[in-house]
């Protein structure tokens, strides 16, 4: 999949971000009021076989044969509603099935804590990382080496133009880890729901998948939600 750069910083845009059309249009209707509560898809864009639906605390927006999907809360409370949601799917999985999941952490982490909280059985397919002092970009994992030979001349590049235009004395493309899309085990999952610096494991609305046939889902984290509701009101 061709990595897509994305990002935000103040004035500056820059593409720093993995994803698909479908998530980037997905990512779109967070938030939309308008979608009406449903449990039957909705088309959106028949010329492309676009179809989605509003279900409690998320936006599943359906595209060929993918489904994606996106957080939907509007206070803390919806979020700790949508984390509980999330526990009760994890736990009603057969035992050992291997799904796709997206686990959001409660700090960025280090490669090295990351790689240890999630165990030897866990496949990463993808990381989303926090750069210093602000912005968000997401990668494959692993890495290819020259696609981090890329990120290295975009850091420097980055950090010479935001101390000459904007006065930034220090900036650090990856400050740690902020989520993971995985391959695992139910158990494996469980294990790491479970751990203290692990906020949400979502492994997303299966039964809507397994009815309209489809396999592979892309779901987006909530750290975005996270940060608004839980970390800066904590902070002050």
């Amino acid at each position: 999949m061709e990595m897509k750069k994305t990002l935000i910083f103040g004035a500056l845009t820059v593409l720093l971000i993995l994803s698909s059309t479908l998530l980037l249009e997905a990512s779109s209707l967070r938030n939309t009021n308008s979608i009406p509560e449903a449990t039957t898809i909705i088309p959106y864009n028949n010329s492309e076989n676009m179809e989605f639906m509003k279900l409690p605390h998320e936006v599943v927006l359906v595209r060929n044969g993918y489904l994606a999907v996106i957080p939907n809360v509007t206070s803390k409370e919806e979020l700790l509603a949508f984390v509980q949601q999330n526990k009760e799917r994890l736990n009603s999985l057969r035992d050992g099935e291997v799904v796709s999941a997206t686990i959001t952490f409660k700090r960025p982490l280090r490669k090295s804590e990351l790689l240890r909280l999630l165990g030897n059985n866990v496949k990463i397919i993808a990381v989303r990382y926090r750069a210093y002092p602000k912005g968000i970009g997401q990668m494959p994992y692993p890495m290819e080496v020259n696609e981090s030979e890329k990120l290295k001349r975009l850091e420097k590049n980055l950090r010479k133009e935001l101390q000459e235009k904007q006065g930034v004395k220090e900036f650090k493309l990856i400050e740690g880890f902020i989520s993971a899309k995985v391959i695992a085990p139910k158990e494996d999952l469980l294990r790491i729901s479970k751990l203290e610096e692990v906020f949400d494991v979502n492994v997303g609305p299966r039964d809507v998948a397994e009815k309209h046939g489809i396999k592979r889902m892309m779901i987006e984290d909530v750290w975005w939600y996270y940060e608004k509701y839980i970390l800066k009101p904590e902070n002050g």
